[in-house]
């Protein structure tokens, strides 16, 4: 005996979770190719303004005199609370900015150096898929830049 079209499940609703996955995946949007002049371990991503970490950090514990890890975690901590954890964690996805070292660290051998050599990754040369928009924004206010991304070698 066929079976009638009535006879058969009516197909259900994605639930919320397949629909936020679904979303996810169509809104990622990639880094553009690297420079061919860069090679090897590439990261896209921004470098750390001194001055401007040095403002974040004193206006964390004041003018005190800090060692570089303590430099480096003050800002990495700030980093923390104004960029990933606003974002709630089912929008970050796997794509959350990390501190990378550079290749060729160029130093001025100045007093607060600790954050010279570091950038902050958004994409590498294996993944170019970028972090949510509302991620890369909250990024670039917390380091008071409008400039886009770079490619380094790391």
């Amino acid at each position: 005996m066929p079976i009638a079209a009535s006879d058969l499940p009516s197909p259900q609703a994605p639930c919320q979770c397949q629909t936020r996955a679904h979303q996810t995946a169509q809104a990622v949007e990639f880094a553009s190719d690297p420079p061919p002049d860069l090679t090897g371990r590439l990261a896209y991503g921004y470098t750390i303004s001194l001055p401007i970490a040095m403002k974040v950090i004193h206006s964390m514990v004041g003018e005190k005199k800090l060692h570089d890890f303590q430099i480096f975690a003050l800002f990495e901590l700030a980093f923390q609370k104004a960029v990933i954890a606003p974002v709630p964690r089912d929008r970050r996805g796997s794509r959350i900015p990390t501190f990378e070292v550079l290749r060729n660290i160029p130093s001025s051998g100045g007093e607060d150096y600790a954050l010279e050599g570091f950038v902050i990754t958004v994409a590498t040369g294996e993944s170019k898929a970028l972090p949510p928009k509302e991620v890369l924004d909250r990024l670039k206010a917390f380091l008071e830049t409008d400039a886009g991304p770079r490619w380094y070698e790391i």
